[in-house]
């Protein structure tokens, strides 16, 4: 039987046209003047207290996505509240809520809001963006994670030892369901693609006119 086509090729990361560089969102200006008329009339400690729940909701949302646990559904709302309210605590995970160890679901969540935090802080100090703010940044992150799930040269699943805070060594080209394959950057180009991406965004904050936030994060 033929394998199946690729899903996804890769292929070097390119700039921005003309036409994406122009492109912006209208609202988001004006939401911004808005922000900061009202900011300085907030409570300070109220405002603390929302950024730290906002930061822990962020934190579970991104360790669901990327599968390194179960932990949201219909039954288990109120542990994810628990845990966005009174703060990251393994006793406020059941076992029946989750497919890891709630201590380790919650060192998971931990190591993610304070990524959170390193990154708010990151920005607050006009830290320039680098290769190695990069690294830093996936370091914290994966602080707890010791493995990834992998595949053997036979396709047998396997677990790989993560290096925190270095790029790739291996591919980690997945397959779907139908076979075909879906084409990451190889481990041999991350670095110099990693190079070419943050140059890109060193050019953006040096355009006039200058390109919109939003369309630099993009």
């Amino acid at each position: 039987m033929p394998e199946a086509p690729p899903a996804h090729v890769w292929r070097p990361i390119a700039a921005l046209s003309e036409a994406d560089l122009k492109a912006t969102d209208d609202h988001l200006p004006a939401l911004m003047a808005a922000w900061e008329e009202v900011r300085a009339d907030l409570n300070p400690s109220k405002v603390e207290d929302f950024n730290q729940r906002r930061n822990r909701e962020w934190a579970i949302e991104t360790g669901i996505i990327e599968g390194l646990y179960t932990l949201d559904g219909d039954r288990n709302r109120g542990e994810t509240k628990s845990l966005i309210e009174r703060g990251i605590e393994a006793s406020l995970i059941p076992s029946s809520a989750t497919d890891k160890s709630p201590h380790l679901v919650a060192n998971f969540i931990r190591s993610q809001v304070e990524a959170i935090e390193w990154l708010f802080e990151i920005v607050r100090s006009e830290r320039p963006l680098s290769t190695s703010v990069v690294r830093e940044l996936h370091a914290l992150l994966t602080r707890a994670q010791e493995h990834v799930d992998g595949a053997d040269q036979f396709g047998r699943p396997t677990l790989v030892k993560l290096e925190h805070g270095r790029y790739k060594q291996q591919p980690n080209n997945p397959t779907r369901s139908n076979g075909s394959v879906h084409q990451y950057c190889p481990p041999e180009q991350v670095a110099s693609e990693m190079d070419r991406l943050v140059a890109m965004h060193s050019e953006h904050l040096q355009r006039q006119p200058k390109v919109p936030a939003s369309v630099a994060a993009a």
